[in-house]
């Protein structure tokens, strides 16, 4: 409105006329959307910026906020872009060569770009690792796990952590409400059958719903999480 812009019940860009322009409880759903959208790549953003997003709590022996050194001995928020490049391409290089690499022999024709080596793969792909690691931090930290930087000292190699089968489950549900949520971000839709080209999927559907064979997928990504980290010099605790 600061740039003369006024709602109106049809948009007219000409007369900076915007139907958009109006409280949020009376904003459309499929407006809604972008906003939602928008917001849940911030993370990515400011991670690509070299900047992280940190929620402030109270301690509890002190009603007061937690010094930087006690912010720095918590788990990451974020990861450095250095670490963000060396997880989000080992993510990709194992998305292309490992069990879901398949789905390029299945559909031969589909996603060509998203299959390209990581100095070829387009930025709009690039993107979508880099906000893929910060949103997985994200799912681990509600699951009550910790990413946190591996000392120098310390062999990566030697990092292990196991998850139980419950949570495994709970981790693969959780990534595949993630992966929802960035299809239709993108404009995709739930369809009985596949269709790329008209971003359809059948894999859109809650978990309970999902057919077990992409319950298969989204477990068999969580379990490689501990190595991936360790790629890029993090490990996961609980």
């Amino acid at each position: 409105m600061a740039n003369g812009w006024m709602y109106g019940e049809k948009r007219d860009n000409e007369k900076k006329i915007h139907n958009c322009i109006v409280d949020w409880a009376d904003l459309p759903d499929e407006y809604r959307e972008y906003d939602r959208a928008t917001c849940r790549q911030w993370p990515a953003r400011f991670l690509a910026a070299g900047l992280g997003i940190a929620r402030l709590v109270q301690t509890n022996s002190e009603n007061r906020k937690p010094s930087r050194n006690h912010l720095a001995s918590c788990s990451v928020n974020r990861l450095d872009d250095e670490s963000v490049e060396a997880c989000a391409r080992e993510w990709h290089r194992d998305y292309v060569e490992g069990f879901l690499g398949a789905e390029l022999r299945r559909h031969p024709d589909s996603r060509i770009a998203a299959f390209a080596e990581w100095g070829n793969l387009p930025l709009f792909w690039k993107e979508k690792w880099w906000r893929q690691v910060a949103e997985i931090i994200r799912i681990l930290k509600d699951q009550s796990f910790h990413v946190v930087k591996v000392p120098e000292s310390q062999d990566v190699s030697l990092v292990v952590c196991s998850f139980s089968d419950k949570e495994f489950e709970e981790l693969a549900s959780q990534e595949h409400d993630r992966w929802c949520r960035e299809r239709k971000s993108d404009g995709w839709t739930y369809g009985p059958a596949r269709d790329d080209t008209k971003k359809v999927h059948d894999a859109i559907v809650p978990w309970a719903d999902l057919p077990e064979m992409y319950k298969h997928y989204d477990r068999a990504f969580c379990r490689t999480w501990p190595t991936l980290f360790s790629k890029g010099g993090y490990e996961i605790r609980r």
